[in-house]
């Protein structure tokens, strides 16, 4: 995950960086976000996960728990939470 790049491409190349930076593996950049914040929840028991926006974390978090539960395999954690500092343009 990557967040606080003022574009998307540099926000795809830092999440990329950092995922190969942390070992083999085929890394793919999953949801884009702005202004928001995302939440990446897994069953604590076996594969898969999901990732979810929203306007807060704890409202990220929510829906990706549901999220999770609807997959049918048991129990879900978040793995990871964050938010994008707000950037305001101004016309």
């Amino acid at each position: 995950m990557s967040s606080q790049q003022l574009s998307e491409e540099a926000a795809r190349n830092k999440a990329l960086e950092n995922c190969r930076s942390a070992g083999p593996g085929e890394c793919k950049v999953q949801i884009t976000y702005r202004n928001q914040c995302v939440s990446l929840v897994h069953p604590t028991q076996g594969a898969g996960g999901v990732f979810m926006t929203g306007p807060t974390i704890e409202e990220s978090v929510r829906l990706g728990k549901a999220k999770c539960a609807a997959l049918g395999k048991g129990e879900c954690a978040v793995k990871v939470s964050e938010c994008s500092d707000p950037i305001f343009r101004k016309f």
